[in-house]
């Protein structure tokens, strides 16, 4: 996926599901940084059920 088309479809979805995309953006920033210093190898189920969490009272 090119990145206008990622803008494209992000800037037509209503500003809530918008503010969904830019937090998942920011934990995958978080995870990744973290991945980069320690290194796992696969989610977690915490990581996991922590994401899974987090979508549902967004």
């Amino acid at each position: 996926m090119q990145l206008d088309e990622l803008i494209n479809r992000v800037s037509q979805l209503p500003p809530s599901k918008q503010q969904e995309v830019h937090d998942f953006v920011v934990f995958l920033e978080q995870r990744y940084a973290a991945k980069n210093q320690s290194s796992p190898t696969s989610w977690t189920e915490q990581d996991f059920n922590a994401m899974s969490i987090n979508q549902c009272y967004a």
